[in-house]
């Protein structure tokens, strides 16, 4: 029913495949493992694209990095990663589909555009900028209109899905559902001042002004070009300061949630300048096409990630808007920084490896990968590793699932979609990740036609936050529809279970 599950879409396949092959087991590492899969061959199509512009190493750099940037454990197709790399592919195509006069890639290039919008609705507006500046800079209408006949393309094939597997009403009610959470955050005013807090709060303090300093050397033409490379090269090493201070303290960098995005979106920030008015100098004219189209696209899609999801900022997620850009941006500086292919590699293998490091640095939600010493041997969660504390609460949710469901009852999880991989039964849902609210009317809709959930695992903290059962149920319709028809079984540390009677 959300408009964020067409993300998925493009691990569905493999879903499907895995679980027909192999049941549930191993299946959450499988997923990581294919986003893996599907990021190398992301990064391998746009390497190919910009070699001929900026050569072999500075195009590997732009193609490899923004990859590493995901939280090491939300690795998989999702609404973000997929619209990242549906952007990144997209920039390079528009790049390369100029320099070379091609309309086979400026076809490709709106296809993936459009593929990134589907997988993350709000940004069609991204993708609409993107095709604007692309219109611009290419003054071609053979290129246009292939780039536009692309984008249809895709659009066509989807809708045409669409409508034959979701009716006209199901369409309204997940827009009507989106629309209901969306609006729920805060007004528009104030959410746009919190986001321009955290921008000037993450990329604008004592700790990232020798980045901006530097960036700002390298990028003045009349220095000597020595100059501007030593000051180049030393940007990335000043944008590691703030993370080196954050994990000095044992803390994470709360504006963009991992160090590796935030690193990555604070060097793009500052290499753009250098990376522009190097380009300027030289005459470089597929960096300058690619800055053109991608730097609008990124300062919009910065701001419409934060302002379309609650969780945009502190889930590292802005980082999908400035991937796109980085892709220019990186390769630009490899250049910079070094002539020769001896200092070209230094540069890139040095800047690769402080992003794996930053990557095995922190994580979503749970201690640095580094400190999570319980794997996981058996079910869906084999081979993944957590810390014995969250490995604890969630054998508590398969307990508690081996108690009250059955392999035939209809499960409903609100609060934790993980339980759908620990607890028997089948998913009874229309949106997998419930916001509690007012927009959970449209769940108790959906039970009024497809039936009730036989058991239902509901978050404490729904019930806590809100001082109680029925002071939640007064703020919450599907809360009111457990307590006029379910039991509560047993409340244990993260759920309170239902049954029904």
């Amino acid at each position: 029913m959300t408009t964020q599950a067409l993300g998925f879409l493009l691990a569905v396949p493999f879903a499907k495949a895995w679980s027909a092959l192999f049941g549930l087991t191993g299946f959450v590492l499988a997923l990581r493992l294919f986003y893996v899969a599907v990021a190398a061959v992301v990064a391998a199509l746009v390497y190919r694209l910009l070699k001929p512009s900026f050569g072999a190493l500075p195009a590997a750099l732009g193609a490899i990095a923004p990859c590493l940037v995901p939280p090491y454990n939300v690795f998989g197709v999702s609404y973000n990663t997929a619209a990242m790399l549906g952007f990144m592919l997209a920039v390079a195509l528009c790049v390369a589909s100029i320099r070379d006069d091609s309309r086979r890639l400026a076809a490709a290039a709106g296809a993936s555009a459009a593929f990134a919008a589907i997988s993350y609705p709000p940004l069609v507006i991204v993708a609409a900028v993107l095709a604007l500046a692309y219109a611009i800079v290419a003054r071609s209408r053979r290129l246009t209109l292939a780039a536009l006949g692309g984008a249809v393309a895709v659009v066509a094939v989807f809708c045409i899905w669409l409508l034959s597997i979701a009716r006209i009403a199901d369409i309204r009610h997940a827009l009507d559902y989106a629309s209901t959470v969306w609006s729920g955050y805060r007004s528009p005013a104030e959410k746009l001042t919190v986001l321009l807090r955290f921008a000037r709060r993450a990329l604008v303090t004592r700790w990232t002004l020798p980045a901006w300093l530097l960036g700002a050397v390298a990028a003045l033409p009349f220095l000597p070009r020595r100059v501007r490379s030593v000051s180049a090269l030393l940007v990335p090493l000043a944008c590691l300061i703030p993370a080196g201070r954050v994990l000095a303290s044992g803390g994470t960098l709360e504006q963009f949630g991992t160090n590796g995005a935030a690193y990555l979106i604070l060097l793009t920030a500052t290499a753009t300048l250098p990376a522009l008015a190097t380009a300027w100098a030289e005459k470089d004219a597929d960096t300058l096409r690619g800055l053109a189209i991608a730097l609008p696209t990124a300062i919009v899609g910065y701001f419409v990630v934060a302002y379309s999801t609650s969780s945009g900022w502190l889930s590292a997620v802005p980082v999908i808007a400035l991937a796109p850009l980085a892709v220019i941006v990186l390769p630009s500086w490899c250049r910079l920084v070094a002539d020769g292919e001896a200092g070209r590699t230094l540069a890139a293998v040095g800047l690769v490896g402080a992003l794996v490091a930053l990557l095995f640095s922190t994580s979503f939600n749970d201690s640095p990968p580094l400190r999570l010493r319980h794997r996981f041997t058996s079910g869906a969660l084999a081979g993944i590793a957590t810390t014995p504390t969250r490995a604890a609460d969630i054998e508590r949710i398969a307990a508690a699932g081996e108690r009250w469901s059955s392999a035939e009852d209809k499960v409903l999880v609100v609060g934790r979609p993980l339980g759908y991989l620990l607890v028997p039964g089948t998913a009874h849902t229309n949106a997998v990740w419930l916001v509690t609210g007012p927009s959970d009317r449209y769940t108790v809709a959906y039970f009024d036609s497809a039936g009730p959930p036989d058991v239902v695992y509901i978050n404490r903290s729904v019930i806590t936050s809100a001082g109680g059962l029925y002071a939640a149920a007064a703020k919450d319709p599907l809360v009111a529809y457990l307590v006029r028809d379910y039991d509560i079984v047993e409340t244990f540390d993260p759920f309170a279970v239902f049954v029904r009677r």
